[in-house]
């Protein structure tokens, strides 16, 4: 399998250039860490590692040139680069950087995990994968394992980023590793915030996410990258939350024939770059109801940004919303769409952390998934009269009362009141005749 795998890699144009330039260049070139592991396991990647025997800035400047990518320094300092081609899905990267230590064994050794201490001398294909500490058994038998006793003090992120990977590949982690990292957990409050939340979001992001929440709370991780509670006990009732929602998530074909590609679509929505709508509302179901000064605090400990802090808020507010508890029999095109107008950027979320919980039957999360599918328009789309036409309807300059008018104008037209340009203009000025205060 490992000679069909590199050969099916060196038939690759992008590497048949690479090695070219390397060999112009006269450099020793590898390729090293998860790209080789990938390699092994048969998952496609479009992300590879290389690393140079002795300094070259010429060679990933040239094959950026030869592919028709873009070259720009990661850590100009220690020479790391990166190139980019293509856009989109079907972006790759290439990321260069020079060898740490003597010899591409010292480099191995200094890596995280040993699945990741791998290399493939590019120069020489014959010499086949270099293996000093035994990744590819490693691999086979499905374990994390640390490259050396100090693995976890020298770069603490390897606390979180063990377990990620033990959720991303479905892997175990070796008993001596897990040792390690239970005597070295308090050092990931020295680590960059950025970085925890990074990894944090990875293991979040994961189908399954709830079995590995629960291991970073038994390493002594998850409290120090949350900033909630001090133990296992203060998680419980949030690992089964979180479980129930990937069990919803698993079952939303069957719960919502109708919609539930468009609801699949709507989780996998980017909040904020690696932060998606599903992992937000994980992290809702972990932490559970919290007042907005505990959510602040804890957007403020993992970074977040203001769309994802605000979804927070939404999601773990202490009461339930009240659009959520009116009887069934009662609700109506007004109460849905003043629920998802209110609860925006989070009502759709909302509703199903609800059904989730058993808060709301599934009747009801129906209804509201249906209206928001078909009929809910967040924004307004084209209104039949513009701010413009409002200010000349009601005589007024522009000001709070046209906006006003606006947003009342775009609740009609949700709910079926308004259908035409005449009837818009009717609408305005019938509140205008029966609200003692103008349109407000």
């Amino acid at each position: 399998m490992e000679e069909g795998t590199f050969t099916t890699l060196l038939e690759r144009d992008d590497i048949r250039q690479l090695v070219r330039l390397a060999a112009d260049c006269r450099v020793n070139l590898y390729l090293v860490g998860g790209g080789v592991r990938d390699l092994l396991l048969g998952r496609p990647s479009q992300d590879l590692d290389f690393a140079t025997e002795g300094e070259c800035v010429e060679l990933p400047h040239r094959f950026a040139a030869t592919v028709g990518g873009t070259f720009f320094w990661l850590d100009e300092e220690r020479r790391h680069g990166r190139v980019v081609r293509g856009r989109g899905g079907r972006q790759a990267s290439y990321d260069f950087v020079l060898l740490q230590g003597d010899t591409i064994e010292d480099d191995l050794a200094l890596r995280d995990f040993t699945i990741n201490a791998l290399a493939f001398f590019l120069n020489a294909p014959a010499r086949g994968l270099l293996d000093p500490l035994g990744g590819a058994v490693d691999l086979s038998a499905r374990i994390i394992r640390s490259c050396s006793p100090s693995a976890f003090a020298d770069d603490p992120v390897r606390l979180v980023r063990a377990i990620r990977f033990a959720a991303t590949l479905k892997f175990g982690v070796a008993p001596p590793t897990w040792d390690q990292m239970l005597t070295t957990a308090p050092l990931l409050e020295q680590v960059a915030a950025e970085r925890v939340r990074d990894e944090f979001f990875k293991i979040l992001a994961v189908s399954e996410s709830a079995s590995f929440l629960r291991q970073l709370s038994e390493a002594g991780l998850l409290h120090r990258i949350t900033g909630q509670g001090s133990g296992c006990c203060t998680f419980v009732e949030g690992f089964d939350r979180v479980a129930r929602l990937e069990r919803l998530a698993a079952e939303l074909s069957a719960r919502f024939p109708i919609d539930h590609e468009r609801l699949t679509l709507q989780l996998a929505v980017g909040v904020e770059d690696g932060i998606s709508s599903s992992s937000l509302l994980k992290l809702a179901a972990l932490v559970g109801p919290v007042a907005a000064d505990g959510i602040d605090a804890l957007s403020g400990k993992l970074r977040l940004g203001n769309r994802s802090r605000r979804m927070l808020r939404l999601l773990c507010q202490p009461r339930l919303p009240v659009g959520l508890l009116i009887p069934p029999e009662r609700q109506t095109t007004r109460t849905m769409y003043r629920f998802f107008r209110d609860e925006a950027p989070a009502g759709l979320e909302l509703v199903l952390l609800s059904l989730s919980d058993g808060v709301i039957p599934l009747d009801v999360a129906l209804r509201f998934v249906e209206y928001y599918c078909h009929d809910y328009d967040s924004e307004g789309g084209d209104l039949y009269l513009s701010c413009a036409d409002i200010m000349t309807l009601l005589d007024t300059a522009p000001g709070p009362l046209v906006g006003k008018a606006a947003a009342l104008l775009r609740e009609a037209e949700s709910r079926g009141m308004v259908n035409s340009t005449g009837e818009a203009e009717e609408f305005l000025r019938k509140k205008l005749l029966t609200n003692r205060a103008p349109i407000g």
